[in-house]
């Protein structure tokens, strides 16, 4: 199937938003004869539903009663589960300018799909015009949403000049694109132990045996795979997927955030997880992020078809999205464009792309103050969003703060949202480092800033979370190596990581644990926020727990 490209896709000029980008887009010309129908724009799997279809006759002549009117089903009507052949209500002539009727029961097969219904009409035996209606979208949705879910943040933005995929270069990796130590962007190293060879990019660093250190590609359909095993495994319900605007600018970049989320939503549809998108706006320009946005989430709908993946994370019968960046004092966004986004997604003219959406707002954003624009316009702003999800990193470091943080942010947050009928994100992360990154940058950042405290320091937020009220955890992140708050297997000694850079292994606060393990806390934490463990402020298991 052609594709436009990508470059058209997210050039922008003026602000509109995806109602006005839908508008006027004649995507069945040869529709001789206007469908007004009651079809809905979106049909639940499985879902009956009997309804009326409207044909005008917008010829010169009338439709004689003595010749029946029917309506003959194509293919695509056909798998909304619509009668081959419809006859008309009714027996008077139909004028010119008015409407005939027709009575129609849809049942939407079991799984998603997007159609243009289309039918023949008859008069008599004579087929005449084609009608087409609007599209319908054919969801399935197990009705929790986020409720008792842990949710991750999903990077993927990983690559390589191996890995067969646009840009063919080192992303976030290394600067430069040069694949030694002095060049590195990471502080994590990842366990590579279960890379075959095909998924292997190896680097100019040597592991303490001698061996040549490699790593891995987002891009590579195999380590998707592997990821999202691993989330079905220890308990990880599903994930936000990255996609920063700065780097929907570049064709290469772009076809690269593509071809991750295709890859990322045939293996969670495989393993029973969920994906959800999420826009990072930060360093884009104001004047285009709304447009950008409605631009991306139109070619996500319409040629990715990511709404119609059973993987696609729906909340309360809407697919869910992200919009993260908004309110933060560093961010060029004001509340009306923050509003107008929100809008965008709730506006009755383009059903197709409704969606509820998810704020990711700074950590103090009900003051404001802090990290948060101090403009006191954004309190009715941040009351628009269907989710709040604060973003607390850096706010706590130890048992104590987490406590303050609970006390004087999660729990005052939770009260006011559920106040307002918003839900909540609560996030967790495991610990943090990014100086290896920062070191690229000319800035001396200490390594291992905040230590994980072998996953106490995980576990402390998640138990902080549940006694606050919270039924629902953003885990950040899945696989953030560059900032070291990855849950997802990771060395797990010095002995396994290039002799040759500055890295963290999972030892470095001087414990010996398996690779996997802060999947394995995460997984606990799972257990604890669906009240199949008691909630503890101790972590209930040890590095030889079996699983």
């Amino acid at each position: 199937m052609h594709r436009p490209t990508r470059r058209a896709v997210v050039a922008s000029t003026a602000a509109v938003g995806i109602a006005a980008l839908a508008a006027g887009v004649s995507v069945h010309a040869s529709s001789a004869v206007p469908a007004a129908s009651q079809l809905p724009s979106l049909l639940r799997c499985g879902a009956q539903r009997t309804l009326t279809l409207r044909i005008r006759n917008t010829g010169g002549t009338a439709w004689r009663a003595s010749r029946q009117l029917s309506l003959h089903a194509s293919a695509d009507a056909l798998d909304l589960g619509s009668p081959a052949v419809v006859r008309r209500t009714g027996a008077t002539p139909v004028p010119p300018g008015t409407d005939a009727f027709f009575r129609l029961r849809l049942t939407a097969p079991p799984a998603p799909i997007l159609r243009w219904p289309a039918w023949r009409l008859f008069r008599g035996s004579r087929a005449t015009q084609r009608v087409v209606t609007a599209p319908v979208q054919v969801y399935c949705d197990s009705g929790s949403g986020i409720e008792r879910k842990v949710l991750a943040g999903y990077q993927g933005w990983f690559a390589c000049p191996t890995d067969g995929a646009p840009p063919g270069s080192w992303v976030h990796w290394f600067s430069g694109s040069v694949p030694d130590a002095q060049h590195a962007t990471f502080d994590v190293w990842p366990d590579t132990s279960e890379l075959t060879p095909r998924e292997r990019c190896p680097t100019a660093m040597t592991l303490p045996d001698g061996s040549q250190a490699v790593l891995y590609s987002s891009a590579s359909p195999e380590t998707v795979e592997r990821h999202v095993t691993w989330m079905q495994q220890y308990g990880v319900d599903g994930v936000f997927y990255q996609r920063f605007l700065t780097t929907l600018d570049d064709p290469e970049l772009a076809a690269n955030r593509d071809l991750v989320l295709e890859n990322l939503l045939r293996s969670a549809a495989r393993h029973g997880r969920k994906v959800a998108v999420a826009w990072d706006v930060s360093g884009f320009t104001q004047e285009r992020i709304r447009t950008a946005i409605a631009r991306d989430w139109r070619h996500l709908v319409d040629d990715l078809h990511v709404t119609a993946s059973p993987a696609y994370l729906y909340d309360h019968g809407r697919p869910l999205v992200e919009v993260w960046g908004l309110g933060f004092g560093h961010v060029e966004a004001t509340p009306a464009l923050a509003a107008a986004i929100v809008g965008d997604f709730h506006d009755a003219r383009a059903p197709r792309f409704a969606a509820r959406v998810v704020g990711g707002v700074p950590s103090l954003w009900r003051e404001p103050t802090g990290d948060a624009s101090l403009d006191a316009a954004w309190t009715d702003a941040y009351a628009q969003f269907d989710v709040i999800h604060p973003w607390p990193l850096g706010r706590y470091w130890d048992d104590a703060s987490i406590d303050v943080y609970r006390a004087d942010g999660l729990g005052p947050d939770l009260g006011l949202t559920r106040s307002r009928g918003q839900g909540y994100m609560a996030v967790v992360f495991p610990g943090f480092s990014w100086h290896n990154l920062f070191r690229n940058r000319g800035e001396d950042w200490p390594l291992n800033q905040i230590p994980r405290r072998g996953g106490r320091f995980l576990w402390r937020q998640g138990w902080s979370a549940v006694e606050a009220g919270a039924t629902t955890v953003y885990v950040a992140m899945f696989d953030e190596v560059d900032e070291g708050t990855a849950i997802f297997k990771a060395a797990p000694t010095q002995t396994e990581i290039p002799a040759d850079g500055t890295f963290l292994s999972l030892d470095a606060d001087g414990e010996r644990l398996p690779s996997d393990w802060y999947l394995r806390v995460t997984g606990e934490i799972g257990r604890m926020l669906r009240g199949e463990i008691p909630a503890s402020p101790e972590l209930p298991i040890g590095p030889s727990t079996s699983r």
